[in-house]
C-alpha cells in the first residue's frame, strides 16, 4: 500500500464487493469497476487497463476428464461458475474464427468471488474462468493450466469511477494516481 505510506494522514476504508454500489448514496469516494460502464452519466471515469480472463483447470481435473479441444467439448465438462446475485453468468467465448459464442457449461459450483473460484479450480472441481492478473501465479506454480492454450474470452475494461463534481477532493486524486501507477495497462499470461 504505497498510497498509505506516501500519505500518512489519509484514512483508507476499502470494501471488496461485486455488487454495483451507488457511490453517492453509500458514501464511496471511488470504485474500480470491471466491464461495461453502465452509469456513465453521473460518474467520471479513468481507464486503468484491460482484464483478460482465461479458462483453466487443475492438472488433476484434466487427467480425470481430459482437456476440451474445442468450444463444443466444453459442454461435457463441469464448470465453476461466477454467480452475480445468485445467478451464474454465461460463458461468452471466442471461437477459432474470433466470433463470440455463448457456451452453456454445467455449473458444478457457483461462487461470487474470483479467489474462491480459483481455490475451487485448484481443488479440481472443474473448469474455471480466472482473470489473468490472478491466474499468473497459479500457472507459474503448476497448480492450474490453461485450457485451449490461450485467453479466449473477450477482454474487459478496468475503470476507476468517481462521482462527477466541479472540484475533485485531493484524497480522491491521490487514490486515482496510485491506481494508475499500480495497475499495468494490460495483464496477460
Amino acid at each position: 500500500m504505497d498510497l498509505v505510506q506516501a500519505h500518512p494522514q489519509l484514512q483508507i476504508d476499502m470494501s471488496f464487493t461485486d455488487r454495483m454500489v451507488d457511490l453517492v448514496d453509500e458514501g464511496f469516494d471511488l470504485a474500480v469497476r470491471i466491464g461495461e460502464r453502465r452509469d456513465s452519466a453521473s460518474l467520471a471515469a479513468r481507464r486503468l487497463g484491460v482484464q483478460h480472463t482465461c479458462i483453466c483447470a487443475s492438472p488433476a481435473y484434466l487427467v480425470r476428464h481430459g482437456a476440451p479441444a474445442s468450444l463444443d467439448d466444453l459442454n461435457g465438462h463441469a464448470g465453476i461458475a461466477y454467480a452475480c446475485a445468485g445467478v451464474p453468468l454465461p460463458w461468452d467465448l471466442r471461437d477459432d474464427e474470433g466470433q463470440v459464442k455463448r457456451v452453456e457449461i454445467r455449473a458444478r459450483v457457483s461462487l461470487d468471488d474470483v479467489q474462491a473460484i480459483t481455490s475451487a479450480a485448484v481443488a479440481g472441481f472443474g473448469l474455471a474462468r480466472i482473470p489473468s492478473w490472478l491466474l499468473a501465479r497459479y500457472l507459474s506454480t503448476g497448480e492450474l493450466v490453461l485450457v485451449r492454450g490461450q485467453c479466449s474470452l473477450p477482454p474487459q475494461e478496468i475503470n476507476v469511477v468517481w462521482p462527477q463534481t466541479r472540484y475533485m477532493p485531493s484524497k480522491t486524486r491521490c487514490a486515482i494516481d496510485a491506481l494508475i501507477a499500480g495497475i499495468p495497462a494490460s495483464i496477460d499470461v
